[in-house]
């Protein structure tokens, strides 16, 4: 599961934050956390998650802005 949470610090810089979650164990497998999160900032990320953890047998987006359905079919085709 891939979900965009948006954060803005003590000097009112907004934050972008990509967190990864199991959804079974609600474990945070990864955060990025970044200034801006176009979709191409987070397919490294996944990609890394799939070395580490293996092909997941489902993901979950949001469909956000950040990360279209589109952009995440396309990375799953490819990986």
């Amino acid at each position: 599961m891939r979900d965009i949470a948006y954060e803005q610090a003590l000097l009112r810089h907004q934050r972008k934050m990509l967190r990864i979650l199991d959804e079974y164990s609600r474990e945070a497998v990864a955060i990025s956390v970044k200034p801006r999160m176009p979709s191409r900032d987070g397919q490294p990320v996944l990609t890394r998650v799939v070395h580490q953890r293996g092909q997941p047998t489902m993901v979950r987006s949001d469909n956000g802005r950040e990360f279209l359905a589109r952009t995440l079919h396309t990375w799953r085709t490819t990986h």
